[in-house]
């Protein structure tokens, strides 16, 4: 369908929401989850088809396998209600910043990256160049390690 054709007014405005987490992102662990420990991906998907929602950032926290996974059941006709999946990185900083009450709180950094990147290059060409301090064993020091899953 021709974008003029659907939109004969010109600009129109619509929602976005660029902060949705998917039931694989770590740290974040309120989804609802099958018997064998998979994530319930229909209750998920039919909670996204049911908003009124064109443009959605599918987060995750340090990855895109949940955005992989979203943009797979978009392809196979799935969240036909959404026009645009973008993937969204959280990144937890170890930057600590204070409020004007004086909380303090963890910085975090979002990448969101347009739906026409392929996945690959997103992922060999932007993630696994990042490096990170792994604080595993408080007894001996941090490692260094790529943001690779392996």
């Amino acid at each position: 369908m021709c974008e003029y054709s659907r939109y004969p007014r010109g600009s129109e405005w619509r929602k976005w929401d660029l902060h949705i987490h998917s039931p694989l992102s770590i740290l974040n662990n309120q989804f609802s989850r099958l018997e064998n420990g998979e994530p319930n991906w229909e209750l998920f998907l039919q909670k996204l088809e049911s908003l009124d929602i064109a443009v959605l950032g599918i987060t995750d926290y340090f990855t895109i396998e949940g955005y992989k996974i979203i943009k797979k059941f978009k392809e196979q006709g799935r969240l036909p209600n959404i026009d645009t999946i973008l993937p969204n990185i959280e990144f937890r900083l170890k930057n600590i910043v204070s409020s004007r009450n004086g909380e303090e709180k963890r910085l975090n950094l979002h990448v969101i990256i347009s739906d026409e990147v392929p996945v690959d290059d997103i992922e060999e060409h932007f993630l696994h160049d990042i490096h990170f301090s792994y604080e595993g064993d408080p007894q001996n020091r941090d490692e260094r390690r790529k943001l690779k899953i392996t």
